[in-house]
């Protein structure tokens, strides 16, 4: 289901995923700050993956827009992921998710030019978009993000072909842990011409159900089966009869879920459902 990979790309940006449905109990690979982080990666169909983190300013436990916290990233390229990392903190995030606005760093219509590694240092080249400036983290989010791969140390910034800022190396002082998980969204999957028959409650990083429970207007939860998907990022939920699902109904959702480290998070949110559209 190449539509899965193209959907979980909208999510935040950050997510260059696979498909995995019906997925073997094979665990991808992951950077060791990832599973610091958000601790063992999830499982695939086998297709070679990589499990990364990327930072961003103001989503941290305290949401200072002065301190940096990390977001997953999954790569089907491995070979390319330094790339990929880099490219997601230049170009930004698209913003099809409703509950959390991640920031940029780069004025909007910024490109990644390339990323030139040469011993313990990555040059991250740069053609600026619009008017502004960078973010004044954003030497800091590339050198937390790009140290984690290959033993880079330092993050030289070049625009239009020449040094701008750097070198520079990771700053702890920076850097604050990510809060419990955050809902994303609540969606409806579909393939053109076809009907609802699931609702996808989206979080920012792989989860385990505690409980989730989806009704309408204050009445008795819908019965049906729950189970997670894309890396364990949705928590999928199949309506016994699905005949009452439609588009902008507003869906009471309520969540108790955690993070492979034990973060959890619990909620109610009661939000008009969207459908989405797979790409064809």
């Amino acid at each position: 289901m190449a539509a899965i990979k193209r959907f979980v790309l909208c999510l935040l940006g950050a997510f260059l995923v696979a498909s995995f449905a019906g997925a073997k109990e094979s665990p991808i690979d992951a950077t060791a700050l990832y599973r610091q982080t958000f601790g063992p990666p999830p499982k695939t169909d086998g297709q070679k993956c990589l499990a990364a983190v990327v930072f961003l300013p103001g989503i941290g436990s305290s949401g200072a827009p002065d301190k940096l916290s990390p977001v997953p990233l999954f790569s089907v390229s491995p070979g390319k992921v330094v790339e990929e990392a880099a490219r997601v903190l230049v170009e930004g995030h698209p913003t099809q998710v409703r509950e959390l606005k991640l920031p940029r760093l780069f004025p909007e219509g910024s490109k990644l030019t390339g990323v030139r590694v040469a011993g313990k240092g990555a040059v991250v080249a740069v053609t600026p978009g619009g008017a502004g400036q960078a973010h004044p983290l954003a030497l800091q989010a590339l050198a937390h993000t790009l140290s984690q791969f290959n033993g880079i140390g330092s993050v030289t910034l070049e625009i239009h072909g020449r040094a701008a800022l750097g070198p520079e190396t990771p700053r702890a002082a920076v850097i604050e842990p990510p809060p419990p998980p955050r809902l994303l969204d609540v969606i409806l999957p579909i393939h053109r011409g076809e009907k609802p028959s699931e609702i996808d409650v989206l979080f920012d990083r792989p989860v385990e159900i505690v409980t989730v429970s989806i009704g309408i207007g204050g009445r008795k939860p819908f019965p049906g089966k729950t189970y997670t998907s894309m890396f364990d990022m949705a928590v999928v939920f199949r309506p016994d009869d699905p005949k009452e699902i439609r588009e902008n109904l507003p869906l009471d959702v309520r969540w108790s879920v955690r993070d492979k480290v034990g973060r959890k998070a619990e909620g109610t949110r009661t939000l008009p459902v969207r459908i989405y559209t797979h790409p064809e």
